[in-house]
């Protein structure tokens, strides 16, 4: 799957890490601390017992190792490179174990079996021996100093008193307000930078800005005086050293008290930590957390995770060029900034090239000023971000990776500068993915964020037929709805691409069905313990292609064949036609098709009024649904469209479920009702031939199985629209008897009212149940008769 897109050796990629971050391997050097397949002492030797592991790493002047560096082989799993670098460490009394393919890496404390973790997140790379001596008795270590910490966190409610007086200066549009805050932010932020290099006395480090334009020579300053010198001196310093006006344009503030009142707010904090490899971080901690509950820049930001996912997979490298033709704040390319200084020489012909000849970036709003300040910070990079609309300025044959999460379901008027002119709403979605497929030089690769809806719908089929034709299709990474949470409920998807212009194709790709990326799905985007999803895409093995049909399940994945997906549409979407898998009940299985009749309300003015009928049944007007209830209505119909209407009439023990809106909800319609119709945004399952009870129905559209399905078929960047449900009619559900149907029901019910009782205090009965409706589809003891070959990912719905 993922390989290194240079012909380069793992080891290689390692040794040059490992001296970018102090290590020295040379074996007549007095302090060297790393061995290559080798050990430092005979007992050691003798340990091992002739085994040798990768690297051995050794704090300088001692002979006890702290660490074991085992790289990734090709073809082997990085999870059995982990498994052998935990059998060296535990006969060496090691505690730390990296395994590695020279991009991807994982970590492990081997005495405590959990992996690094520093500053709250999971460590995924090499780390300098002072900070890895810190793990010695721990696998959770935080560098920041505590100031730092509670600094960062008062950083938005800061804000939101400068806030207030930019507002009092004029400045009407958030964004205004956010960038001129951003400028004296980044003053701010620059001079701890420079101080901190200050106090290190790094021989090799050059001065950005003079200390007589730093914070501390301005911030005791008042008055007119204060506002002329931040304007004529510190800002046309930095405007004559970066040759760029437009970066550090003159503050529109205009009276030197909001100036004054602003940086006496910044004063006492301090942002950034001497610890800290990385020392603009502080800037998108605050870029990260002002986007988490405010909309004025019109963006959000892409989870760093995913980022690091997506540059991991393209593997940008020193002297190509990577582009971002919509890059918000700058999130892919610094990341991508990181990922190449990390393996690349360190030398000052090497950081000239980086810094001035591979990120290329532009942004059609005046946050790029704020991507070319957060580039500067973290250690340049800014000097080829441009504040333009990418899509009016199409690039054709100029960069080698294309990284970029687009903007979602847009329009432009630039269509004809394209190869397929595409009208109406939402054109935008095809015009972005064309010009960033135009931009790439013949054999560059490209990841781009794209919505759920591109890779299915109709009105894209030519932009994805255009995809096949000028690239190779690698993989679709379909990620959880939910992972751009706080800042957008959005579904959607990374396409990778590689040999753009080259007769070279594919004859299948990818898809992943990444259900758990790491954190979880709601507002709070809590990290979770164990592995992810992502790290099955990323830990690819490379006889992926000869792996059994059950283990890919396993794992996820879907090979899919380009001429199957030529027949339907050009649809990407690792669809159940594509893949046949084993399911198993301890009950007899029907097509719900046959058993179960649906339709779906009707649209617009059909319904020509909708009132409140049932007491004791709660309805809500306009379809909203509220505690799994819904609108119920009287119709009053025109002579000529009775016959029209009259087929969406429900009736007692209908199940009525929800398929726009909040997506899933389901309620039993009661007896003794008005007469009443449904709308369009609810389905109506009507039982046939008595094979269901009602409620056993609406348990199994609970259960984890309905309720994935029919999120996999909605549409739109939330969950806003399922489609006709056809693929819902295809599925197969376990069909007791109706006296087992009872049995269950009665169950179950016993258990939402024991819930409800406690005041959902014995969680632990909520899961188990929720597991034993789920464990009416799946079980292992089922007879081979009852077997069913059924059309779903097994691993989702195990209980």
């Amino acid at each position: 799957m993922r390989t290194l897109l240079v012909e380069r050796d793992t080891e290689t990629i390692i040794d040059l890490k490992l001296k970018n971050l102090g290590y020295e391997d040379y074996p007549h050097a007095p302090n060297r601390n790393v061995f290559k397949q080798s050990v430092k002492t005979p007992e050691q030797r003798q340990k091992l017992q002739g085994q040798k592991p990768d690297y051995t790493l050794y704090p300088h002047g001692s002979s006890e190792p702290f660490g074991i560096i085992e790289a990734k082989k090709v073809g082997q799993d990085i999870r059995q490179a982990m498994e052998q670098g935990l059998k060296y460490a535990n006969a060496l009394n090691a505690p730390i174990v990296f395994a590695t393919d020279g991009v991807f890496t994982k970590t492990i404390h081997a005495q405590l079996k959990k992996p690094l973790i520093l500053n709250g997140e999971e460590i995924d790379d090499l780390i300098r021996e002072s900070l890895a001596l810190q793990y010695l008795t721990t696998n959770e270590v935080s560098t920041l100093d505590k100031r730092v910490i509670k600094s960062r966190d008062e950083l938005i409610s800061i804000f939101k008193i400068a806030n207030n007086y930019l507002r009092a200066e004029g400045l009407k549009h958030g964004d205004e307000r956010f960038t001129e805050f951003s400028n004296v932010l980044f003053l701010k932020l620059i001079s701890e930078i420079e101080d901190i290099k200050d106090e290190l006395g790094d021989p090799n480090s050059t001065s950005i800005i003079d200390k007589e334009y730093r914070w501390n020579s301005f911030k005791q300053k008042r008055g007119k005086e204060l506002l002329s010198f931040v304007n004529d001196s510190v800002l046309k310093e930095f405007q004559i050293k970066y040759e760029d006006k437009n970066i550090f344009q003159t503050l529109q503030i205009q009276q030197p008290k909001t100036l004054e009142r602003i940086i006496d707010e910044l004063d006492d904090l301090q942002l950034t930590d001497i610890n800290a490899d990385i020392k603009g971080d502080a800037f998108e901690h605050f870029l990260r957390s002002y986007n988490a509950g405010n909309k004025d820049l019109g963006e959000y930001f892409t989870p760093r995770h995913i980022v690091k996912t997506m540059v991991k997979l393209l593997n940008p490298q020193l002297g190509e060029k990577i582009y971002d033709p919509f890059c918000g704040t700058g999130g892919m390319l610094i990341e991508s900034f990181k990922h190449i200084k990390a393996s690349m020489p360190n030398n000052t012909n090497a950081f000239e090239i980086l810094k001035n000849h591979t990120l290329y970036g532009a942004e059609i709003t005046s946050t790029s000023r704020i991507t070319k300040m957060n580039m500067i910070l973290i250690g340049d990079g800014h000097s080829n971000i441009y504040r333009k609309d990418s899509l009016a300025n199409p690039v054709k044959n100029q960069y080698h990776v294309v990284i970029t999460n687009m903007p979602f379901s847009q329009s432009t008027e630039y269509q004809d500068l394209y190869d397929i002119s595409m009208t109406g709403k939402n054109n935008g979605d095809s015009i972005c993915v064309q010009h960033c497929l135009k931009a790439l030089k013949q054999g560059g690769r490209m990841g781009v964020i794209v919505p759920e809806g591109f890779l299915f719908d109709k009105k894209f089929k030519k932009t994805r037929e255009y995809i096949l034709e000028k690239s190779s299709l690698h993989s679709v990474i379909s990620l959880p709805r939910g992972v751009f949470l706080p800042y957008s409920g959005a579904k959607a998807n990374i396409l990778l691409l590689y040999n753009a212009w080259s007769s070279k194709k594919n004859t299948y790709y990818w898809y992943f069905n990444v259900k758990n990326d790491g954190y979880s799905l709601d507002n709070h985007r809590e990290k979770i313990d164990g592995d992810n999803d992502l790290e099955v895409v990323l830990s690819e093995r490379k006889n992926l292609e000869n792996e059994k049909e059950d283990k890919l399940i396993e794992l996820g994945i879907r090979k899919i064949s380009i001429a199957k997906i030529k027949q339907d549409n050009y649809n990407f979407v690792g669809t159940r036609q594509y893949l046949d898998n084993t399911y198993k009940s301890n009950y007899p299985l029907m097509k719900f098709g046959d058993v179960i009749d649906l339709l779906r309300g009707p649209f617009g003015s059909s319904i020509k009024k909708s009132v409140c009928v049932k007491s004791g049944f709660k309805i809500y007007e306009q379809g909203n649904v509220i505690n799994n209830d819904f609108n119920i209505g009287k119709y009053y119909l025109d002579k000529n469209r009775f016959e029209i209407l009259s087929k969406f009439e429900i009736k007692t023990d209908d199940v009525l479920i929800t398929c726009a809106g909040t997506l899933g909800k389901v309620a039993i319609v009661p007896d003794r009702f008005e007469r009443g119709i449904i709308n369009s945004v609810l389905m109506r399952l009507r039982i046939k031939n008595k094979k269901l009870i009602p409620e056993y129905l609406k348990y199994i559209m609970e259960s984890d199985i309905m309720q994935n399905e029919m999120i996999d078929q909605s549409l739109g960047t939330s969950i806003k629209n399922m489609r006709a449900g056809k693929e819902l009619k295809e599925l197969y559900i376990p069909l007791p008897s109706i006296k087992e149907q009872e049995r269950i029901v009665k169950r179950l019910r016993g258990t939402e009212y024991m819930i409800e009782k406690y005041n959902l205090k014995i969680k632990d009965l909520q899961v188990r149940e929720k597991a034993s409706i789920n464990s009416i589809f799946n079980s292992e003891s089922q007879p081979e008769a009852n077997k069913h070959t059924y059309k779903l990912r097994q691993k989702d719905y195990l209980p």
